[in-house]
């Protein structure tokens, strides 16, 4: 009924409705406390606090409590996650594009092998067959699925750790073979789920300075002529 009711509602509202760029938005970074929420200390300090987070499920799935009940893994992955960041996502924005902690903990192999090897780049960039496009992640998204609501496996502590493990090193062996921002945008589930998700919300950020733009390691953004919207490469 919600979902008949929606678009019978979409279908009235339509000729009502402005145009592409005059949805209704609220620019995050226009306020006082959206630009501290994007301060490097802050950021750093999520950033800190998801991978520790990531590093203790996966320590506490391999040596923990092997009951379901009495180990955090499980329901940190199902619960407080997948459901969670999908909750907040829709309502506030894509957070997971900032918390990533695969992608996180690749930056600092990035920067940290760049030091060690004379300034060389981890990643080889090899071209991405644009007949790929995003069936990579799709595929990955699907074997998620089924690793939700089939696979017994999934609320068994270890073996729920060793599939994140196992994602872990798919991720990050696309993102050496083709780059990181090319693995996020056609391999990385989440990373494409999530912002899905996040185009509900009623927050966005904004930026407006065309040489940040540029510079951008995502590439070209995607926005009006009033800037950038939500590329929070």
């Amino acid at each position: 009924a919600t979902v008949a009711v929606t678009f019978a509602l979409m279908l009235l509202l339509r000729d009502a409705l402005p145009g592409r760029d005059g949805y209704p938005r609220f620019n995050l970074l226009a306020t006082r406390i959206g630009r501290w929420i994007a301060s490097p200390l802050v950021l750093d300090t999520l950033r800190i606090l998801s991978v520790a987070l990531f590093g203790l499920v996966v320590v506490a799935g391999l040596i923990g409590n092997p009951s379901p009940f009495k180990n955090i893994a499980p329901t940190m992955v199902w619960i407080v996650w997948w459901v969670g960041i999908a909750y907040v996502s829709a309502l506030i924005g894509d957070v997971w594009a900032l918390i990533n902690p695969l992608k996180i903990l690749f930056i600092w192999a990035e920067t940290a092998y760049r030091h060690l090897a004379s300034g060389r780049e981890l990643c080889r960039n090899r071209p991405y067959p644009a007949g790929l496009g995003a069936w990579p992640g799709v595929v990955l998204f699907l074997a998620f699925a089924w690793t939700e609501l089939v696979w017994e496996g999934g609320e068994v502590p270890f073996t729920l750790s060793l599939a994140i493990i196992a994602y872990s090193l798919i991720t990050w062996t696309g993102m050496v073979i083709f780059g990181r921002e090319c693995w996020l945008r056609h391999g990385e589930t989440f990373t494409f789920v999530f912002a899905i998700l996040a185009r509900f919300a009623p927050l966005e950020i904004r930026t407006t300075d065309p040489g940040r733009c540029a510079a951008c390691s995502a590439g070209p953004c995607h926005g009006s002529h009033e800037g950038c919207v939500n590329c929070y490469a």
